[in-house]
């Protein structure tokens, strides 16, 4: 995201008690609006974050976003930063916001990352002729060819995602809505681009989606029990072992290629209205 507002340098790091707090499953998790992300902060969950960021540029051909503003943008805010690996790569002002202060401490002038929650009140705005981008797969898990039964733990697993991040008014099947949403918030220019994520390497060999399916395999395998273990013991309050025994099932699954699923890919940008969009050198949010 993009805006005019000044930037605000480096903020000091607190004790890592401020922002780090222990868990009965053994991963660590944010403290600052503590259980409001389900998601591990640890050094496991940051190289699956990186991971993953590799699998986005894969997926848009190298470019960090798809909207207008790739190039030329003055002042860009990365909500939900991570470990600040796309803002660390991005050629503009970039402010880096996340609920955990993984990100490096030193870092390039252009570059500042601040712990916040985007969910609270916002202190910066969009400017005029900005750019609002947002990205995200889909659950549950699609098929198209039968080979994904209903009782498949994979299948299973992403339903049980739905369930509990539908309980607790976190859903992770918005991004066929973002559209609509941009439309409805009164953005103009407004695009839709869809992909698809195979989950292994079973589309044909030497093509794209072989590719993708492969990393996007060795992620989900990450992402079983990261994105599980919170939010099944403590939304659908399954203990520890029955969550660990059934991500290893599912884990298993993951390992075959006779199963062809895939998640669907969105991305979609619109401009805030106002001033005319003469240049590349106005101003996004991504």
């Amino acid at each position: 995201m993009a805006n005019d507002a000044q930037l605000p340098a480096n903020d000091d790091r607190s004790d890592e008690e401020t922002y780090y707090i222990g868990g009965s499953n053994g991963r660590t998790y944010h403290r600052l609006s503590d259980g409001s992300y389900h998601v591990p902060n640890d050094e496991q969950e940051q190289d699956r974050l990186d991971f993953a960021h590799h699998l986005w540029k894969l997926t848009y051909d190298g470019k960090l976003c798809n909207c207008p503003k790739l190039y030329g943008a003055k002042r860009v805010l990365d909500v939900g930063t991570g470990t600040g690996i796309w803002a660390l790569a991005y050629d503009s002002q970039v402010l880096g916001v996340d609920l955990s202060p993984i990100q490096p401490e030193f870092v390039p002038p252009n570059c500042h990352f601040e712990v916040d929650d985007i969910e609270k009140e916002w202190i910066w705005n969009l400017e005029p002729g900005g750019y609002l981008e947002m990205q995200d797969n889909v659950f549950p898990l699609l098929c198209t060819d039968g080979t994904m039964p209903e009782d498949s733990l994979i299948y299973k697993w992403s339903q049980l995602l739905v369930e509990s991040t539908g309980m607790i008014g976190q859903p992770l099947d918005d991004a066929p809505r973002f559209k609509q949403m941009l439309e409805d918030a009164g953005f103009e220019d407004v695009h839709e681009r869809k992909e698809i994520w195979p989950i292994g390497p079973w589309p044909e060999e030497g093509t794209k989606e072989h590719e993708l399916g492969m990393w996007c395999q060795s992620i989900t395998m990450e992402s079983l029990e990261a994105l599980s273990l919170a939010l099944f013991t403590r939304v659908l309050g399954w203990s520890r072992a029955r969550t660990l025994v059934f991500c290893a099932g599912a884990r298993e699954e993951l390992k075959q290629q006779n199963i062809h699923a895939y998640f669907d890919v969105y991305a979609v940008w619109g401009r805030k209205p106002g001033k005319e969009d003469r240049s590349q050198e106005s101003s996004a949010t991504i």
